[in-house]
């Protein structure tokens, strides 16, 4: 029921300005078979942030903490163990 609410609720568009802003390491995940639009995001800010780790997990969709759980937490660990900029 919250989904719907979601939709309607109309958020600012992403900016390259604010994105560039966001100087920590930062994960971004994907589902390969995610709607194009998610992963239009994901390439845009992966672009616009100083230091984005992008990973895919094959055969996923959006909800992929909960359908590939266990690709999903092995990539999350990874990111929080590794000490690299």
């Amino acid at each position: 029921a919250t989904l719907p609410k979601q939709f309607r609720d109309h958020l600012p568009a992403y900016t390259r300005a604010a994105a560039a802003g966001v100087t920590c390491r930062t994960l971004l995940i994907e589902g390969e078979r995610s709607p194009r639009s998610y992963r239009d995001n994901v390439e845009k800010l992966a672009g616009w942030m100083p230091h984005v780790d992008k990973r895919t997990i094959a055969g996923a969709s959006h909800g992929m903490n909960v359908t590939h759980a266990a690709a999903f937490n092995r990539l999350l660990h990874a990111f929080v163990g590794s000490r690299t900029q």
